[in-house]
């Protein structure tokens, strides 16, 4: 498991920082949590770089790789993005090498 957008929200929630909050369900989640939920939750890697036989260092992220809270949707746009995809199809690159290449180096998985 990697942390993602609800696991940050029950975790802020059940340690009192305000938050906005996303649905009527999240506040009464939180609630539930025991204290070792909540630190098995907050412990949860971002993003989370494995070893895969056959693929090689393998990303695995909830959004972006660059932040747990970054958006990453159809409908973004940014300069280039179509070029970049049409690259990043083509390469024989792995999605660790893309993230080294592409994301600012203090945003960069270790």
């Amino acid at each position: 498991m990697i942390q993602g957008n609800a696991y940050r929200e029950l975790v802020a929630l059940r340690r009192g920082q305000e938050i906005e909050i996303p649905d009527d369900v999240t506040p009464w989640a939180a609630e539930q949590l025991r204290e070792e939920h909540v630190q098995i939750l907050e412990d949860l890697p971002h993003p989370l770089v494995l070893t895969v036989e056959g693929f090689g260092r393998v990303v695995f992220c909830h959004g972006s790789p660059r932040r747990c809270g970054a958006r990453c949707c159809p409908g973004v746009t940014y300069p280039g993005r179509v070029a970049w995809a049409n690259e990043y199809l083509r390469a024989v690159n792995s999605d660790a090498d893309a993230i080294a290449a592409f994301t600012p180096k203090e945003d960069r998985p270790s």
